[in-house]
């Protein structure tokens, strides 16, 4: 414990100064000297001789704790002023910490006729306060408010009012000196306070129907320090909502389906928004997930909530929509027109891409190709691909490559698996994109944030990520890259462009090919040449969308592809994650014949950002509709990799 300090308080010329010496002890005290002396005008300018006016008949000095809680139980010293007796002294000894001085004098009747306050943190350190004595002693009080007591009919969009006598300090006019409640629970919203006006306004729409009581305490104060002479507490009835917003309707209606669903949400009530979760818990007007133009996809078993609101009119009921996905997978799903993004890592690093026509046998028909040496020479040999009830995707005939393992997605309308050529030390991840009908347009690219996970082959064999924009032309701004090494300088970027058929392409690279999905809120695009050697794969997905941790819950297929040099290495599987994030392999298989992983952990930001809390250098990203996640890291053996993986 430190020793107590000296310090003195000084009552001249209408102020009061604190003098303290020492080291610094926040446990210690302080020790107090209070010399009184005259009481002058807010005009008066210099110093005066310490005299005493002649109604003041006492003083008393309260000291007490700024702290919440109180670290200190109040003080009050008084004394008793004579007539003629020009200073008086008295010493008290304070705790060190964050402290409100307050002065008051008084007349003979026990009138207080000045009062003045200040604070100050006491250390111990040398510090000075000054305190100006006022003659405004008069407490503020509640000259009107809004509505009035007693209202009904209240519009449950009001905000409420409170106009108090005289200005008033704004830090003490909050949400602890200024509530509104229903019913005894209090109603989130904001407080302002300018001049002698202080402005409730609610998160969301009041209830209807509903008596709310309007509270302001006696630690409102006034630009003096003077506080409301006692609480002030009134009432109001809201009225009857003009009307209920339309609750939101399911397009497709709930229900079993053996493939994934874009669920889009619906309400008949021209302008109402709508807010759903799909956690369990309860939406409201202000939690949850906004609804957007952007369906909801719903690849695993499902229940959304939904509610929809609008200022001035009561929120709807909350409408819920259980969708039980029991996907299973026939031959007929592989029929019809698929476009290819194929990266190809080891001894031949490069890329190829183009359109391919599956008929209801599997057989493939390559319409278009061209690789990253410039060859455009179409396969000639067949080419089966033929799928499991599981969605296991697998190729054969003398023009396939019989090491193929793929996965379809869900929703049927993407297969992604690795191709690795042992004899040739090399290993391609491969990309397909049903065509649907979707037509693609320039908007679709325009004005959005988004995030890039990638890996790189040849000369370069490392990953990145990052972030960028894009402006109502489609034009690319890169906000940040992160490298193996760190931070980046973002490379250029030049301007999005997409087909009708979703094929993305940009303004100053014309190796840059990209497939957009159904959605619209994912990219799968390749680039290099080989005149720099250097070939890259990146996953790009538009962000903007709110998650939760059980987000992340479901059953993933999943690949990955490392750059181990000079043999490059891959892995596929199936894993469960809880709503935790605890994830576990429920398959594994990998090139080198590895046993099957421990557990992992998968942490879910609300921006959808993907961490490992045991692996520093992982980084990924949850899909907008949260059915697709990558991720990119450095492994124990310092591999370089990319995972892709779908929820079932």
């Amino acid at each position: 414990m430190k020793r107590s300090v000296p310090a003195v308080l000084a009552l001249l010329t209408a102020a009061i100064l604190l003098w303290g010496c020492g080291g610094y002890a926040q446990s210690g005290s302080t020790k107090v000297t209070v010399s009184v002396g005259s009481v002058a005008s807010a005009a008066a300018v210099g110093p005066r001789a310490p005299t005493i006016p002649s109604e003041v008949a006492s003083l008393r000095l309260t000291v007490s704790s700024t702290a919440t809680p109180a670290d200190m139980t109040p003080t009050v010293d008084t004394l008793t002023v004579t007539p003629g007796v020009t200073t008086y002294d008295l010493e008290v000894t304070v705790p060190n910490g964050s402290r409100l001085f307050l002065l008051e004098a008084f007349d003979s009747t026990s009138a207080l006729c000045y009062r003045g306050r200040a604070t100050m943190v006491l250390t111990g350190g040398t510090a000075s306060v000054t305190i100006q004595m006022s003659a405004d002693v008069i407490p503020p009080s509640v000259l009107s408010v809004s509505p009035v007591s007693g209202a009904t009919g209240v519009a449950v969009s009001s905000a409420v009012t409170v106009t108090f006598t005289e200005a008033m300090d704004a830090t003490t006019v909050n949400g602890s000196t200024f509530t509104v409640a229903a019913g005894g629970t209090p109603v989130p919203g904001t407080i302002g306070c300018s001049g002698a006006t202080a402005t409730f306004t609610p998160t969301g729409s009041l209830n209807a129907s509903t008596t709310y009581s309007g509270t302001v305490t006696t630690g409102a104060e006034d630009l003096a320090g003077n506080a409301i002479a006692s609480d002030y507490t009134w009432s109001f009835t809201t009225g009857t909502a003009t009307a209920t917003v339309s609750a939101p309707a399911f397009s497709p209606v709930s229900g079993a389906y053996a493939s994934a669903q874009s669920v889009t949400l619906l309400t008949a009530t021209p302008g109402a928004s709508i807010r759903y979760t799909t956690d369990g818990s309860t939406p409201t007007s202000t939690t949850g997930t906004v609804y957007t133009t952007v369906p909801i996809a719903v690849s695993a078993t499902t229940t959304i909530n939904a509610i929809a609101y609008l200022a001035g009119s009561a929120d709807s009921a909350v409408t819920s929509g259980t969708y039980t996905i029991a996907v299973t997978f026939s031959q007929s799903d592989l029929a019809g027109t698929w476009d290819y993004v194929f990266f190809v890592i080891g001894r031949y690093a490069g890329w190829e891409r183009g359109t391919a026509i599956i008929d209801g046998s599997g057989g493939v028909t390559v319409t278009s190709t061209l690789d990253s040496t410039g060859d455009n020479t179409v396969p000639t040999g067949p080419i089966i691909e033929t799928i499991s009830s599981t969605g296991v995707v697998s190729e054969s005939g003398s023009g396939g490559t019989s090491s193929f393992h793929g996965q379809m997605s869900s929703n049927k309308q993407l297969v992604f698996g690795t191709a690795p050529r042992i004899t040739d030390n090399t290993v391609t991840l491969r990309v397909f994109r049903k065509r649907t009908g979707t037509t693609f347009n320039p908007a679709d690219l325009q004005n959005q944030t988004f995030t890039f996970h990638g890996l790189r082959s040849g000369t370069d064999n490392s990953w990145n990520y990052g972030t960028g924009t894009t402006d109502a032309s489609g034009a690319v701004t890169l906000t940040s890259e992160i490298g193996p090494a760190g931070p980046l300088t973002p490379g250029t970027a030049g301007t999005l462009s997409v087909s009708p058929e979703g094929i993305v392409t940009v303004s100053d690279d014309n190796t840059w090919y990209g497939l957009m999905t159904d959605d619209k809120t994912v990219i799968f695009k390749i680039d290099g040449s080989v005149s720099d050697g250097s070939y890259g794969f990146h996953v790009i997905m538009v962000t903007g969308q709110t998650y939760y941790q059980s987000d992340y819950a479901g059953i993933y297929n999943w690949s990955v592809i490392r750059n181990r040099v000079p043999n490059p290495v891959w892995a596929y599987g199936v894993s469960s994650v809880d709503a935790a994030g605890t994830g576990t392999y429920l398959s594994y298989t990998d090139s080198g014949g590895g046993a099957t992983p421990a557990n992992y952990t998968r942490v879910l930001s609300a921006s959808g950002v993907v961490t490992d809390p045991a692996d520093a250098t992982a980084h990924g990203q949850m899909s907008y509709n949260k059915d697709i996640t990558v991720r990119t890291n450095t492994n124990a053996s310092g591999w370089y990799g990319i995972v892709i993986g779908f929820k079932q």
